[in-house]
């Protein structure tokens, strides 16, 4: 029971409760699997829960009372005698009510509905669409079935798909992923990188398929106003949006010369450490006109925070900690230069703001009765200027602590962005893919999509249907614009 509804509530779910005539959840593993090789009665449990992944030995799971095959275990699935997929056994149901409910928490003040499917009987099909993707697991690491999702989705209208290979996120368990490509009339290959790259789409849809963990599915608020889950505004429904708007336009354009001026670049790890839009660039894709879907509110954004991540690292002495002065701990340096950076003075602008500093993860040492050997933080700073000048700042502050060092991670310069008269505009204190792409000189980045930044990465995580529709009106409209 605690497993449960502990494991519930850290997702923002009010569920897990172990009561008679309720939903008990499943999860149907692939005992072929590779990676469970070897593995007997005894040794299986500890072989899933240290030496496997669920994209790896998961080839269904059962919520609800409805079963769902994972993207990469159908085949296994198909085999499961007496259990249709997609659908609930035929089984008596549980009275209504047992489903669990989650608080929306948003400016609806409405709770979301029960989990499980979504009936999208009525929807748009910008809705439908979005309700789909947010289905689809794909954290950072693990996208491979949002890829697939995609393409099927494009090739089934007519667009002309790549599948570029990029490579496992480092430190992850998940497998090769892929940025999705695709255009109208004809299929773009990865051009060589000494050769001459093909003609390039004036116009270019960017986002990014990766979120933030842990992954829950698609539900509706009980006004029927708003679509919740992991992804819903960052960036899925964004997404929606701008497929529909692509489509729209590549149907009322079919066969002109018009059609062939749009492309659309999905890709990987953008919320980690943008390694997709860093092997896009092997695409060497040249749009004059590149337009990057996050939730910004609908509003163009003109101005965009810089970014600097980094780790404070320490090093010290292992010792019994009855008998301190043998060792040295890598703690409390590292705490004390923590607190130092917390009362750091950071550069500030009028229209930016404050440079901001977060510290994301603190982890270190290897047992309460030891001094720590290691201890490190990882830093993300916010950065109104030059990023440099904040590390500069930072390893002048690391240097007054003996064993303390700073290790830096990623950074870019802040933005300005393309404004287009007519639409409104706003700033974004978030970072994102586009100072990683190599934008050609002369050519424009702008940054718009549906939905608020600040419902992301959070329990609460939720996109507006009507905005989302709308975005696609709004994405036509810049279509037209910059296309003119």
């Amino acid at each position: 029971r605690c497993g449960l509804e502990n494991g519930a509530r850290s997702l923002g779910l009010d569920v897990g409760t172990v009561a008679e005539g309720a939903w008990a959840d499943f999860a149907a593993i692939d005992l072929s699997s590779p990676v469970l090789a070897g593995a007997d009665a005894a040794s299986l449990a500890a072989a899933l829960i240290f030496g496997a992944s669920a994209e790896a030995v998961v080839a269904a799971t059962c919520v609800a009372g409805e079963w769902r095959p994972s993207p990469n275990g159908r085949a296994a699935f198909a085999g499961l005698d007496g259990i249709a997929a997609g659908g609930a056994s035929p089984s008596s149901s549980p009275a209504a009510g047992d489903s669990a409910a989650a608080t929306a928490g948003d400016e609806t003040g409405a709770a979301a509905a029960s989990v499980g499917a979504v009936d999208t009987t009525g929807m748009s099909d910008v809705a439908k669409l979005a309700v789909k993707l947010v289905d689809t697991m794909s954290t950072s690491g693990h996208e491979v079935a949002m890829a697939d999702a995609l393409q099927e989705w494009l090739e089934a209208r007519g667009w002309f798909v790549t599948r570029q290979r990029v490579a496992p996120q480092k430190g992850s368990d998940g497998p090769e992923r892929y940025n999705i490509y695709a255009q109208r009339c004809e299929a773009r290959p990865v051009p060589p990188a000494d050769g001459p790259a093909p003609r390039s789409p004036r116009f270019l849809f960017n986002s990014h398929i990766d979120t933030v963990p842990p992954h829950f599915g698609a539900t509706l608020s009980a006004d029927g106003r708003a679509i919740h889950g992991r992804g819903a505004c960052d960036t899925k429904g964004v997404l929606a949006a701008q497929l529909s708007a692509a489509q729209a336009f590549a149907e009322a354009h079919a066969g002109t010369p018009m059609e062939r001026e749009v492309g659309i670049l999905y890709v990987v790890s953008e919320e980690t450490d943008h390694s997709g839009m860093i092997a896009a660039n092997a695409l060497r894709l040249a749009p004059t006109a590149m337009v990057v879907g996050e939730p910004t509110e609908s509003k163009l954004v003109r101005l965009q925070k810089g970014m600097l991540k980094c780790r404070l690292v320490s090093t010290g002495v292992a010792a019994h900690s009855g008998y301190p002065h043998l060792g040295k701990s890598a703690i409390d340096p590292l705490v004390a230069a923590l607190g130092d950076l917390a009362k750091t003075a950071w550069p500030s602008s009028p229209e930016l703001g404050d440079t901001t500093l977060n510290v994301g993860i603190i982890s270190g040492g290897q047992a309460a009765n030891a001094t720590a050997e290691h201890a490190e933080a990882l830093l993300m700073f916010r950065a109104i200027s030059d990023p440099n000048e904040l590390l500069a700042m930072t390893r002048a502050v690391a240097a007054k602590y003996d064993g303390v060092e700073v290790v830096p991670v990623t950074m870019n310069m802040p933005l300005t962005l393309g404004v287009v008269e007519g639409f409104d505009t706003g700033i974004a204190c978030f970072n994102t893919d586009i100072a990683y792409f190599d934008l050609p000189e002369g050519s424009t980045a702008y940054l718009v999509g549906p939905g608020a930044i600040t419902d992301a990465h959070c329990p609460r995580e939720y996109i507006n249907i009507k905005e989302m529709e709308d975005a696609v009106g709004l994405y036509r409209r810049l279509m037209d614009r910059l296309l003119e």
